[in-house]
């Protein structure tokens, strides 16, 4: 339980790549770089148990914006930053690596969007909490 299984988290190297078309998100206390869009992952809103069938996860690009219209949270993939409080924990409170300020929190199980979509596992950080740049 001491390590993550390798290949678990996004490869440092490949998070640091530039593309001009790529957001960068940052903690809205210190500024610190997080993650950027490569890392979200999108998925359909929805309410409840109604919209957790397999064939609703196909996302379209209608369904791309109003996802990300109703939802107050950004869910990304595990990274590197995230390693030492993952390991052997099931769930618990994301932090910015940087100033410690709680940005959100995770589950291996799932956390449910404000949309009403389940998502599985869930690296859900707080739009309040995050700058868009």
């Amino acid at each position: 339980y001491r390590e993550l299984p390798e290949g678990m988290l996004k490869d440092r190297a490949e998070d640091q790549k530039m593309d001009l078309n790529q957001k960068n998100y940052k903690c809205r206390k210190c500024r610190h770089k997080l993650f950027n869009s490569e890392n979200c992952l999108e998925h359909i809103p929805g309410s409840g148990e109604d919209f957790l069938s397999w064939n609703d996860k196909l996302l379209t690009e209608e369904n791309k914006t109003l996802s990300t219209s109703k939802c107050t949270s950004y869910f990304i993939e595990p990274l590197p930053w995230m390693a030492s409080l993952l390991v052997g924990t099931v769930e618990g409170k994301l932090c910015c690596p940087k100033c410690s300020g709680r940005i959100g929190s995770f589950n291996w199980a799932g956390e449910q969007c404000s949309c009403g979509r389940w998502v599985t596992p869930a690296f859900q950080l707080h739009k309040s909490r995050i700058d868009e740049s």
